[in-house]
């Protein structure tokens, strides 16, 4: 039998392609894609219930965010996160081989929060009527659920478990223009989390508490005003289908 050296490939595909064309449904809001926002922030995450010093626990933080004003003073806000930190340590006595020695154990999470967000600044009539304002201050306040691992000395499996927990947050921002805003959001955040015959030495403390800062951009979605200075209005949708034949040769 004789081996092929090629293989032949096909394909179909079909989509929607956009072009541009002005129309009036680009120029009004909706109740799907008014007050959207963006936000991509990173900043440093602590224990501050951990056996160790809050300092010596730090880890990073990265999140993405979602949300939506559905009001001048309330809105809600969807985060994707991922967190590590130092968490705790053992110690080694020295010996006459070996000089005393220190190991600190690492941990990470990986979880999703829904905050309900209101605008402190906005309950001001006089701060609400301006178009333009350059600071803003938002309170967060919600719900969490995600997945923890820590590393530890206690077992060989570690901590791996599933929390709940609440969160809140203050956030300010500095609006670069209507469209754009940079921010610092200090964090509390508690986590609670069941143990099981693999989490037994954690019996004693099923909750822990971090303080994050973080530091981010925001993207607004352009209001009417703004979208009505574009010189191309909205996309306008056509259908398409093709297909495709080829190889790879080895």
């Amino acid at each position: 039998v004789t081996e092929l050296d090629f293989d032949a490939l096909v394909g179909v595909r079909a989509g929607l392609k956009f072009t541009f064309n002005h129309d009036k449904y680009f120029t009004n809001d909706s109740i799907f894609n008014g007050n959207l926002f963006f936000e991509l922030s990173q900043g440093m995450n602590a224990s501050v219930n951990g056996d160790l010093p809050v300092l010596r626990t730090m880890g990073t933080n990265y999140q993405v965010s979602l949300g939506k004003w559905f009001a001048p003073v309330f809105g809600l806000r969807a985060t994707a996160s991922v967190a590590d930190y130092y968490w705790t340590r053992s110690k080694l006595a020295a010996t006459e081989q070996n000089p005393a020695y220190t190991t600190y154990y690492k941990g990470g999470v990986v979880e999703g929060r829904l905050e309900a967000l209101f605008s402190l600044m906005n309950f001001s009539k006089a701060v609400r009527n301006k178009t333009f304002h350059p600071f803003d201050i938002n309170l967060a306040v919600g719900g969490l659920y995600g997945k923890k691992v820590n590393t530890t000395v206690h077992s060989k499996k570690g901590l791996n478990t599933n929390y709940w927990g609440g969160t809140a947050a203050l956030q300010f921002l500095y609006n670069v223009d209507n469209g754009t805003s940079l921010f610092l959001e200090p964090r509390y955040v508690c986590q609670a989390y069941d143990n099981d015959e693999n989490n037994s030495a954690y019996a004693q403390n099923p909750l822990d508490e971090y303080v994050q800062v973080s530091f981010g951009v925001r993207v607004n979605r352009p209001v009417r005003r703004e979208r009505m200075k574009y010189r191309n209005g909205v996309f306008t949708p056509h259908f398409f289908a093709g297909g495709s034949a080829g190889g790879n040769k080895y």
